[in-house]
């Protein structure tokens, strides 16, 4: 699974931050900012998720 937020630093940084509150993802677990289609910023995290049989 990918989970990808897309935005300026600044509300890239308070989603991540959020999140990781919350007990979803470590903060290091995210990757480094990377620039968008968009004109914006973009963090990636990857997570591995087994499928159920």
């Amino acid at each position: 699974m990918h989970l990808m937020v897309v935005g300026s630093a600044q509300d890239i940084e308070s989603i991540i931050q959020n999140l990781h509150l919350r007990g979803f993802a470590h903060i290091n677990e995210w990757s480094r900012a990377m620039p968008h289609s968009s004109g914006k910023l973009m963090r990636v995290l990857t997570r591995w998720v087994q499928s159920q049989p």
